[in-house]
């Protein structure tokens, strides 16, 4: 990782190419207002006006107070296997104050690496489930 390929590319502002782009968008703001003519714009300026007005407009009390907020004992949390590699050895971390989350997977696969990194590096790691149609995969679940 410290000694990968890389390519590092340098630039230099161009004032030429610079005004050369904003002659070009003033071209093409100019070639757009003819081609649109003041109807055109009068619709689109009205369009606008209308999109802001109902993206202003305030949200209906009712689907405020009717969105259910469960109790937070309801609440499933993410599980996250926690482990941080510092160099020579794997750390387990704990992921909540009371419990420790299964991480033995996770850092037997990070000791099991035998890249040894010179630096600290912390990973986590999320079991997902897939779901599509009637169809549903979940990796390590019943």
């Amino acid at each position: 990782m410290i000694d990968a390929p890389y390519i590092a590319v340098r630039g230099k502002p161009s004032a030429a190419l610079a005004e050369k782009l904003e002659k070009d968008e003033k071209a093409r703001l100019d070639a757009q207002i003819a081609k649109l003519g003041p109807e055109g714009l009068a619709r689109l300026q009205k369009e606008l006006d209308n999109a802001k007005a109902e993206n202003d407009a305030p949200i209906p009390e009712k689907i405020l107070t009717d969105f259910p907020v469960p109790e937070v004992g309801s609440i499933s949390w993410i599980a996250v296997q926690s482990a941080k590699n510092v160099p020579g050895t794997v750390e387990v971390e704990k992921a909540q104050e009371n419990a420790l989350v299964n991480s033995t997977e996770l850092a037997k696969h990070i000791k099991a690496d035998e890249t040894k990194l010179p630096l600290t590096v912390y990973y986590d790691h999320v079991t997902v489930c897939i779901s599509i149609g009637f169809f549903r995969y979940c990796p390590n679940k019943n």
